[in-house]
Order: structure tokens, then C-alpha cells, then sequence
């Protein structure tokens, strides 16, 4: 098994491979538990991106992929 550290070069690398594929992207957690949440223009290319960023970053067969959505209804209230 080998522990990869990303620093600010493996970071900035992986965005730019699929930057022109995003709104945003944002760092959160830290300690080895952190996370990159990125919010693209499309839906559905979780596949694609994926696939740039283990193409093109070192170590980055050590991530997991994880896809969401965006509710943009919001929470309702039924009432009876």
C-alpha cells in the first residue's frame, strides 16, 4: 500500500484537467479525511471526469468518486 500526500500541485493539476467541465470546485475536511466537492456544468459526466483525473493525477487511484445531485425544489411542506 502507498500513502500518497497531495499538495498544492497534485491539487491545482487535477483542477485544471477538468476545469473548463466546472462552476466550481471547493477543498473541505482535513487529517487525511479531507474532500474535494465539485459542482459541474453538466449532469451526468461523473465518468468522464473521473477518468481525466485518474488519468492525469499521481495517486489518484487512492480517491473515491462519489456523484450527487443538486435538489433545486427545496424542501416541502404537505399540509393535510
Amino acid at each position: 500500500m502507498h500513502l500518497y500526500v497531495l499538495g498544492a500541485e497534485e491539487v491545482h493539476g487535477g483542477l485544471a484537467l477538468v476545469k473548463a467541465d466546472l462552476y466550481g470546485a471547493t477543498l473541505a475536511g482535513a487529517g487525511g479525511g479531507g474532500f474535494m466537492l465539485m459542482l459541474t456544468r453538466k449532469p451526468n459526466v461523473g465518468a468522464e471526469l473521473k477518468a481525466k483525473i485518474l488519468g492525469g493525477v499521481k495517486g489518484a487511484q487512492t480517491f473515491s468518486f462519489h456523484e450527487c445531485e443538486v435538489d433545486v425544489d427545496g424542501m416541502q411542506t404537505v399540509r393535510d
